[in-house]
């Protein structure tokens, strides 16, 4: 029953992950296409392969928060979810199929960034290998948040539109606080943006989880849907 769900969120979603697909290997077709695979690549190559392995894990993002918007949002404006829950399944494996199908869209995405950047980036360009590393972290664990706070709006509000915008109000809110607290802390110059990436980071993770644990009890226990 779980993979006959999973089946059916990926047939209904199959526009979405064409478009995530899109995304995330667009920038890299992109810039092959653009600057080829040259056999001593130089420090102008380098510094493009390290801007677009960014832009690929940056608009995939993109992808993760429309996900976690529609994954729920968009059944309860159709009432394809009102439906759903006439059938034999119960609200707990519907639940457990959309998540884990959502867990698969975010590891492809999270795995193809750290691919590149722990394989191609480290042997190509290994200068950027950590910068880039940390950045991707914190854009990827930005997705976490931003999925589990659309993810829980969409609980409570049909569409897709105020999902998306809580998402993005969330994570600008967790940008402010950590700049804000950043401010009166007494760091090194050296030792700012390492502590700045570990607060954001652990900031969007703990958003993420906490948001869709919420998210998924409220669903349970509501009566409608």
């Amino acid at each position: 029953m779980i993979d006959y769900l999973i089946w059916k969120d990926f047939r209904n979603q199959q526009s979405i992950l064409g478009l995530g697909l899109l995304l995330l290997l667009g920038p890299y077709l992109l810039f092959l296409s653009m600057n080829g695979l040259p056999d001593e690549p130089d420090s102008r190559w380098c510094g493009l392969l390290v801007t677009f392995t960014l832009l690929s894990v940056f608009l995939s993002q993109i992808v993760i928060l429309i996900v976690g918007a529609t994954i729920i949002g968009s059944e309860r404006q159709d009432r394809g979810l009102e439906f759903l829950l006439t059938l034999p399944p119960t609200r707990s494996k519907i639940l457990l199929a959309k998540s884990l199908y959502s867990l698969m869209v975010i590891v492809v995405t999270s795995a193809s960034f750290l691919l590149v950047n722990e394989i191609l980036v480290a042997r190509l360009a290994p200068d950027y290998l950590v910068e880039n590393r940390k950045f991707g972290l914190s854009v990827m664990s930005a997705g976490i948040a931003m999925f589990g706070t659309a993810w829980l709006a969409s609980v409570y509000w049909r569409g897709v539109a105020v999902p998306i915008s809580v998402a993005l109000t969330t994570v600008v809110v967790i940008l402010m606080g950590v700049i804000k607290y950043s401010q009166y802390q007494d760091w090194s110059v050296d030792d700012y943006a390492n502590y700045f990436y570990k607060f954001a980071i652990a900031g969007f993770l703990l958003t993420g989880i906490v948001t869709f644990i919420v998210g998924w009890m409220g669903f349970i226990r509501r009566f409608e849907p």
